[in-house]
């Protein structure tokens, strides 16, 4: 039996940026706002920055659960890159790669497992669906995780920052 759930899909959130990256971000934190649940990716494969840093207050500052994907371990020598989020203070990262699919099933089993069942449809929330935000920096992965839990090509993917200025849902 399948879990279903809204996704919002959301532009790269940045602590400093020009007028277009600030309403980019102010965006990424209303989706947040609305969400039940939110994963928050980041890539493994760079060291943390502020950003990352930034977007963690944020949503440990939100009473809804949060769930990071250490994205881009495309294997298991890589494994070792995500012990640096464990800082981060969200918990244990979940290794995964949105592009290939590896990891995915654990963090859809733990994403399933904190969605809300008894949804009532306050506060502009869709009355029975879960809405889950993916948040994170510019260009970690978060439209190719949303394309691979859709299983379709719904949103544009380039390895150029700021593909995604809207959010999608």
């Amino acid at each position: 039996i399948g879990t279903e759930f809204m996704i919002l899909d959301t532009g790269g959130w940045e602590v400093k940026g020009d007028d277009l990256s600030i309403g980019i971000s102010a965006q990424a934190e209303a989706a947040v706002s609305m969400a039940d649940a939110v994963i928050f990716v980041v890539d493994a494969t760079t060291a943390l920055t502020d950003n990352d840093e930034g977007i963690s207050k944020l949503v440990r500052s939100s009473p809804i659960p949060v769930l990071l994907a250490a994205n881009k371990i495309d294997g298991d020598r890589q494994e070792d890159l995500i012990f640096q989020y464990w800082g981060l203070g969200l918990g244990e990262p979940f290794p995964i790669s949105a592009l290939h699919g590896r990891g995915m099933g654990e963090l859809l089993d733990a994403l399933v497992a904190v969605l809300p069942t008894d949804l009532e449809g306050e506060g502009g929330k869709t009355a029975g669906i879960p809405r889950l935000a993916i948040i994170g920096r510019p260009n970690v992965g978060k439209s190719t995780l949303l394309n691979l839990l859709l299983g379709e090509e719904r949103v544009l993917v380039s390895p150029v920052s700021g593909t995604t200025r809207d959010p999608i849902n």
